[in-house]
């Protein structure tokens, strides 16, 4: 059985009580996965639903020519596979974590179940839903609008998260320049040309795989 307090860890259950979260917990299913996994394959005709306990993953499209397309990078507390899970309709992407990551997973009749009793629940996935297609219509407006540079700099900043001991945003498990040049819809050495220079410039800082927002970004490059 499911902790129950792994549960309380995930930023999709912060406002359930014990009573739904012990519940939720006798059916929920935690995952380990290693770096590189893959989750989801496009085509595939599973029906579980995913939240992301810890971790980072990515979705993506292989094109017929091999290209990779990137359409979002999903991060602890991020909640996915929703529209096959709802729709009956084969994945439409591939998952994969580009770190080590810990998944729960619902099955579609337990959660039919669960929902049915459980209005939060319903309501936290209508706003998940919602979210996504307002997601979607800002990366449309982003690629059709901004540069490469403010593509770049929004995903660095709606990315990095609080680090608690030092007060300073951080991304952990950044994606390989290859990756964040298909996200922002630019070259990879263009991705490599601003990130070197943010850093010269002291707005930025990496180590491995991780990297530091040291101060607001530039507005423009």
């Amino acid at each position: 059985m499911l902790k129950v307090d792994t549960l309380k860890k995930v930023n999709f259950f912060s406002d359930f009580s014990d009573s739904e979260i012990e519940r939720l917990a006798s059916f929920a299913r935690l995952r380990h996965y290693p770096k590189g996994a893959v989750v989801i394959k496009m085509g595939e005709l599973t029906s579980s639903l995913y939240l992301i306990a810890d971790g980072l993953l990515k979705v993506r499209h292989v094109r017929k020519d091999g290209k990779e397309v990137i359409f979002s990078i999903l991060k602890t507390g991020d909640i996915f596979g929703e529209m096959t899970f709802l729709s009956d309709a084969p994945r439409s992407a591939d998952v994969l974590t580009l770190t080590e990551a810990d998944l729960v997973l619902i099955g579609r009749n337990d959660f039919e179940a669960y929902m049915k009793d459980n209005k939060t629940f319903m309501l936290k996935m209508i706003k998940v839903l919602v979210k996504r297609v307002a997601a979607a219509n800002i990366t449309i407006e982003r690629l059709a609008l901004d540069n490469v540079y403010e593509r770049l700099a929004h995903f660095l900043t709606e990315h990095a998260v609080e680090d608690e001991k030092t007060g300073k945003k951080v991304i952990r498990g950044l994606p390989t320049q290859a990756d964040l040049a298909s996200i922002v819809g630019a070259s990879r050495e263009m991705v490599s040309k601003i990130i070197r220079e943010l850093t010269n410039g002291g707005f930025v800082s990496k180590t491995g795989k991780e990297l530091v927002v040291n101060k607001k970004l530039p507005a423009s490059w």
